[in-house]
C-alpha cells in the first residue's frame, strides 16, 4: 500500500561526502555517468477505515518514506569501488600496493558507511536552486562490472536514504531545491529560560512540523483509599528538535477531558441515566476522565473507589465491543472491582497538544 513518485533527474553531476565529512571541504565529484540518473521517492500510506462507512477510506496515515537514486558511474576506478562497495575491506601491502577483500559475518551495519549524496542538474549551471540532497545515503546495489570489448565498464549504483535523526521533523530524509539554504529560520535561541531550555524551543518545534508527547507510567495506579501514593502518577512531557529530546514538563499544562476519556476494552464508560431499562446514548452519556482522577500540576491522582467511584453508577460494555451490540441494555454491566480503566490525559504547550492514557485499576 503506498504512493509512488518518480522524478527524472536527467543529466546531472553527482557529489559524495563520506560519513563524518564536511560538505564544504570533503565533497567528492563522482565523475561521468552513462544512462542518466533516476530518483524515486515513495511515501507509504495506511488507509484508515471504520465500520460505519464500510470499505470507504476515511483518511490515510503516513507509515513510512523511502528514497532511492540509481547512478550508473562510467569512471570506475578502485577508489569508487572502495567508496561504494560498502562491505569491502582495504588491505595494504608494500609501497602503493592495495586490494579490496570481501566476505563478512552477518550483522554488518550499513549506517556507519552512510554519507551525503548531492545531485546537481548540469543544465542549471552554477545555480544550486534545483539540487537534490539525500542526507544519509548508502549504496545497496550489487557490484556488477562489465568486462566487454564493446561496452564501457559501468558501476551501477543504487543509493537509498536512511533517516538522519539530527535533522528537524519533516527534513530527515532528503530535500530538493536550493542546497545553499541549510536550515535558516529554524535555529534554537542561544538564550535559555529559567528551566534551562532554549527560549524559542516550542516555537521552533511547531514551525518545523514537530509535536509534543506525554510519558505515563506503564504500571496501573490504584483507587486505593488509604494510601495516596498508590493513587498517584507523575506525568512528563517531551518534544524533539533536530534529533535532541527535551523535557518540557515545566512548560506543559495537563488536563482531563470532562465529557469523554474513560475507556474499557476500547469502549467508553457511560453513566446510568438510561440503564438498566434502555441502552445509553453513547454520544452524550460518556463519562469524562475527570470522573476518575484529578490533576495537580503534572501529578495524576486517581479518585478512590470507596469515596467516589463505587457510588457513581458507571457502566461498561460486556464482552468484546467489536461483536457486542451496545444498543442492548443487557449488554452493559456495572463497573466492578478489579476492572482496569484507561483514563485519558491531555497536554498542551506552545500551541501543540498530545494525549496519553493512564491505567487506573479499581481496587
Amino acid at each position: 500500500m503506498g504512493d509512488f513518485d518518480s522524478i527524472k533527474i536527467g543529466v546531472c553531476d553527482a557529489y559524495w561526502t563520506p560519513a563524518g565529512g564536511n560538505p564544504a571541504t570533503d565533497e567528492v565529484f563522482l565523475g561521468l555517468t552513462k544512462g542518466g540518473c533516476e530518483l524515486t521517492y515513495t511515501p507509504e500510506w495506511y488507509d484508515l477505515q471504520v465500520d460505519r462507512y464500510g470499505r470507504s477510506q476515511t483518511d490515510a496515515a503516513l507509515v513510512g518514506e523511502s528514497i532511492s537514486v540509481k547512478i550508473p558511474l562510467a569512471e570506475t576506478d578502485m577508489r569508487k569501488i572502495e567508496m561504494f562497495a560498502h562491505t569491502a575491506t582495504k588491505a595494504l601491502g608494500d609501497g602503493n600496493k592495495s586490494k579490496l577483500t570481501f566476505g563478512r559475518f552477518p550483522g554488518y551495519r550499513l549506517g556507519q558507511k552512510a554519507g551525503r549524496l548531492r545531485l546537481h542538474p548540469v543544465a542549471m549551471g552554477k545555480s544550486k536552486t534545483e539540487d537534490v540532497i539525500i542526507y544519509k545515503a548508502v549504496n545497496k546495489a550489487p557490484l556488477q562490472l562489465n568486462y566487454k570489448l564493446d561496452e564501457e565498464r559501468i558501476f551501477s549504483t543504487e543509493f537509498i536514504g536512511m533517516i538522519q535523526r539530527k535533522h528537524i521533523n519533516g527534513a530527515m530524509l532528503w530535500e530538493i531545491g536550493d542546497s545553499t539554504m541549510g536550515t535558516e529560520g529554524l535555529q534554537l535561541a542561544s538564550t535559555l529560560d529559567v528551566n534551562g531550555l532554549p527560549t524559542n524551543l516550542l516555537t521552533m518545534v511547531k514551525q518545523s512540523g514537530g509535536t509534543i508527547w506525554i510519558s505515563t507510567p506503564q504500571h496501573p495506579v490504584y483507587t486505593e483509599q488509604s494510601d495516596v501514593n498508590l493513587r498517584t502518577a507523575v506525568l512528563k512531557a517531551y518534544c524533539e528538535f533536530n534529533g535532541e529530546v527535551y523535557d518540557i514538563t515545566s512548560l506543559t499544562t495537563f488536563t482531563l477531558p470532562n465529557k469523554d476519556g474513560a475507556w474499557i476494552n476500547n469502549r467508553q464508560i457511560v453513566g446510568n441515566a438510561r440503564l438498566p431499562n434502555q441502552a445509553p446514548n453513547l454520544a452524550i452519556e460518556g463519562v469524562g476522565a475527570d470522573a476518575f482522577a484529578s490533576i495537580a500540576g503534572n501529578v495524576f491522582i486517581a479518585k478512590t473507589w470507596e469515596g467516589y467511584i463505587a457510588s457513581a453508577g458507571y457502566y461498561k460494555i460486556k464482552g468484546d465491543p467489536a461483536v457486542t451490540d451496545s444498543s442492548i441494555p443487557s449488554n452493559w454491566a456495572p463497573l466492578a472491582l478489579g476492572d482496569n480503566v484507561w483514563v485519558v490525559v491531555r497536554a498542551s504547550a506552545g500551541g501543540m497538544t498530545a494525549e496519553a492514557s493512564v491505567i487506573v485499576q479499581m481496587a
